[in-house]
C-alpha cells in the first residue's frame, strides 16, 4: 500500500491558510483550540477537498505558527501575535 507515484507531488498542494481570532483558546496541542489561537497562525498541506479543492490525496499536515506577523499589502493583520489591522 502507499501512495501512488502520480499522486505523490500533490502532496505538497498548499491546501489551506488561516490566522486565529479566539482570544480564549490557548496553544494547548489539540488541533481545535491551537487553530483559533488568537495572534496565532495555521497552514496545512495535502488534501483540500473538504475547503472545495480539487487535491485528494490520503494526507493533510497541519501546522500552527505562534507570535506570527502576516502583512496583506500595505495592512499589517497581525504583528509579532497581536492583531492589529494596522495600515502601513
Amino acid at each position: 500500500a502507499g501512495l501512488r507515484p502520480s499522486k505523490a507531488a500533490l502532496v505538497h498542494t498548499f491546501a489551506e491558510f488561516g490566522f486565529g481570532m479566539n482570544p480564549r483558546a490557548k496553544l494547548v496541542g489539540s488541533p481545535l483550540e491551537d487553530l483559533v489561537y488568537r495572534g496565532g497562525a495555521y497552514f496545512g498541506f495535502g488534501n483540500n477537498m473538504a475547503l472545495g479543492g480539487t487535491t485528494a490525496v490520503p494526507l493533510n499536515m497541519r501546522g500552527v505558527a505562534r507570535k506570527t506577523t502576516i502583512q496583506l499589502e500595505d495592512v499589517d493583520l497581525v504583528l509579532k501575535g497581536k492583531v492589529t489591522a494596522k495600515v502601513r
